[in-house]
């Protein structure tokens, strides 16, 4: 607002050069831009004499844009995650960081730190970007953390006959899934990687120590022993039989450790038809069997070892 006699002309300045077609008592600039931040003046005058008015700054607000999004991040259990943002605007933006869209209390920078990082921090992270202009936010970002594999159930000692099979077996946690690799005497077993292991059809070249090792991106942990025993089969042997005083056969038996069948016939000269009169596992290497038929005049006895 200007006066004087006669009335006052008028040529507004920006940054003090004048602006063609600027000449009323006011000067609008339309659809303001960044561009257009500076200082604004005007010049009055008339044949009396000029003033300029003070300097007037424009300034324009900017709302926040992100130039780089907040990335996922997969570190292991105990490390740092760290997530970043970056955005422009004017006034420069405010930040407020999220996990799993809950805003984070002090998470107001453009970064953020999930520090000593734990299973219970996974989720997924974004940032709230402000400014007097508007408000953007960020994508998503995922946080994964990776858990060392620990070892739940050991693998056990085995002892089989053999031919018989040897199953060895762990039971491990961590993140993401372990991988598995077998042993025997420390060397690995090709082809050996599930959490268990089988040695079908044992012999004794397969005695020895088995062990497994668990490993994912955030560690490794091996196993504890666990033995194989292998017991060469020896053929049963009836070592004695005799007849007891209330008219009873016994049959004092020897062998390995196992499963047995103790069988009997009538007859050896025609077609032969095996009777079996008990079976049982014993873990002792003789044991005695009784008949409980009296009054036989003639048997025949086998004993069979079983699967």
């Amino acid at each position: 607002m200007a006066t004087g006699t006669p009335a006052p002309s008028y040529q507004w300045r920006k940054n003090g050069t004048p602006i063609p077609g600027a000449t009323d008592s006011g000067y609008t600039v339309a659809n303001a831009q960044p561009g257009d931040e500076g200082s604004y003046s005007v010049e009055v005058s008339n044949v009396a004499g000029t003033v300029t008015s003070a300097d007037a700054a424009l300034t324009v607000n900017v709302a926040p844009v992100i130039t780089a999004q907040p990335q996922d991040q997969n570190v292991n259990e105990g490390s740092d995650a760290v997530f970043s943002v970056v955005a422009t605007g004017t006034p420069a933006p405010s930040y407020q960081w999220r996990k799993d869209g809950t805003p984070i209390p002090g998470a107001t920078d453009s970064s953020y730190t999930v520090a000593n990082a734990q299973p219970g921090d996974e989720g997924s992270y974004s940032v709230e970007v402000s400014n007097v202009a508007g408000t953007v936010t960020s994508a998503d970002a995922m946080l994964t953390v990776n858990v060392a594999p620990v070892i739940t159930a050991q693998p056990q000692d085995q002892n089989v006959n053999e031919g018989s099979d040897a199953v060895f077996s762990v039971v491990a946690t961590g993140t993401p899934a372990p991988s598995y690799q077998w042993r025997k005497n420390g060397t690995p077993i090709p082809g050996a990687t599930d959490s268990s292991y089988t040695v079908a059809n044992a012999q004794p070249g397969d005695a020895g120590s088995y062990s497994v090792e668990v490993s994912n991106v955030a560690g490794t942990v091996t196993s504890a022993d666990a033995v194989l025993t292998v017991s060469e089969l020896t053929a049963p042997r009836i070592d004695l039989i005799g007849l007891l005083a209330g008219g009873q056969v016994q049959l004092q038996v020897s062998g390995a450790p196992g499963h047995y069948a103790v069988e009997a016939t009538a007859d050896l000269r025609e077609t032969v038809i095996w009777t079996e009169l008990t079976n049982y596992t014993t873990t002792g290497t003789s044991f005695q069997f009784v008949d409980p038929e009296t009054g036989l005049t003639q048997r025949f006895y086998r004993v069979r070892l079983m699967p």
